[in-house]
């Protein structure tokens, strides 16, 4: 793992398949992650070191089976080998990211694993992934489900990415890199800007520290950042900046978007560009911008920065926004499992149809009584009733045929 000093040391912690290919994405940018797993199957297809891929199976499972009652039993069955290992795995680090799909049967009891894991002390947020359209019932049933469950866990911001999204975007990925390019594109925002305040190649002009950087990130409720890139004619004109952080506001990116800006308590802004261009750009620019946000969230709770960057330094802007209520990307989810879910809750308890048997009804084929079907006169050994009770000898076995001697059940 690469070392990347950080505003924020998090370990993070991936919780089923989709949880650990994400702790693989922040793996590779430096940070402590532990995936833990109910399969077998799926840690197996982690390249994470063999002590940071923790087995949580009940009796030997593999896997949960989307079955989030089992998944829950496994995880709680395993609670203190859980606080050992990632409290070790994770030594060091002042804050845990729990990352997760809800849908599965193990991912979406995070919020059973941030309980167990609250015994560590250390602040807890959830990066975690909701369900496409055209998944199960099953699945979005689970995801409404876990974030019910947030409600009772001591987690303070909650990140929700968008799988719909992500499908719409990388459809065109090809089956063996589309999970990591969108888990990448999914990370590496977050990454840079937890790192941008102690990246040596950005002179703060305006500092954006790590305990900014905390205070907007744990914001109790949910999470959104973003960043875009701007051109250089963006900086000399007040509200195209404001803009440019609407578009990222309302796109939320790869996250679940549909918020009203007034409901957040904290916004976090960093502008990056190279001398050159901060050279041309007046003042009150950024400071209009600073103005534009506290009108838009009216909150008082904002953190800026401004950073030169080197010379080849294109501008781009960063954003958080922080206490958000839940997106209306999550509404629809919920209204999709209960509209599919009862639906789905008939089938299952539908009893298995009884056939009408009639004159079969009853029948014994192998008694002692009945051996076969009785022939006609001429055409066949006489049947065993009237005959005197006893073994059927040696020149009888071979011509009395069973109704299912010619069925490929009996020849095997």
């Amino acid at each position: 793992m690469a070392e990347v000093r950080k505003c924020l040391e998090m370990g993070v912690v991936g919780l089923g398949e989709c949880g650990g290919n994400l702790a693989l994405e922040f793996a590779h940018l430096g940070y402590n992650a532990v995936a833990v797993n109910t399969s077998h199957t799926d840690l197996r297809g982690l390249p994470l070191e063999a002590n940071r891929r923790i087995y949580v199976g009940l009796d030997g499972r593999d896997g949960a089976g989307q079955d989030m009652a089992l998944g829950q039993r496994s995880i709680e069955a395993k609670s203190e080998e859980l606080v050992q290992k990632v409290g070790k795995l994770t030594d060091g680090c002042d804050h845990l990211l729990l990352a997760t799909g809800l849908g599965g049967g193990t991912g979406s009891n995070v919020g059973v694993l941030a309980n167990i894991l609250a015994r560590l002390e250390r602040p807890v947020s959830v990066l975690a992934a909701l369900p496409k359209n055209q998944e199960s019932s099953i699945v979005k049933i689970n995801a409404v489900n876990a974030i019910n469950h947030f409600r009772t866990c001591d987690v303070s911001s909650i990140i929700l990415i968008d799988n719909e999204k992500i499908l719409r975007q990388y459809r065109s990925e090809s089956l063996t890199k589309f999970y990591s390019s969108a888990n990448h594109a999914a990370v590496n925002v977050l990454h840079e800007i937890n790192t941008i305040s102690t990246n040596d190649a950005y002179v703060p002009i305006r500092g954006f520290d790590g305990e900014d950087f905390r205070r907007v990130f744990s914001s109790r409720g949910v999470l959104i950042f973003g960043a875009a890139d701007l051109a250089d004619d963006d900086l000399l004109v007040r509200d195209r900046l404001a803009n440019s952080l609407r578009g990222i506001w309302d796109s939320s990116g790869l996250l679940a978007s549909g918020f009203e800006y007034k409901d957040a308590t904290m916004a976090g802004v960093l502008l990056v560009a190279s001398k050159d261009l901060l050279d041309k750009v007046p003042a009150d620019v950024f400071e209009s911008l600073i103005k534009q946000i506290r009108d838009l969230t009216d909150t008082s709770g904002i953190y800026a920065g401004l950073f030169q960057g080197p010379p080849e330094q294109a501008a781009r802007l960063y954003t958080m926004l922080g206490g958000l209520p839940f997106p209306a990307r999550l509404r629809t989810v919920l209204s999709q499992a209960k509209e599919e879910g009862p639906a789905l809750g008939v089938k299952v308890a539908r009893p298995i149809e009884e056939l009408d048997l009639g004159d079969l009804s009853g029948l014994d084929l192998f008694s002692s009584g009945y051996v076969g079907p009785v022939p006609a006169p001429g055409e066949g050994p006489v049947p065993r009733q009237g005959r005197p009770e006893g073994p059927v000898g040696p020149e009888e076995v071979g011509s009395i045929a069973s109704p299912l001697s010619n069925s490929p059940e009996a020849q095997r």
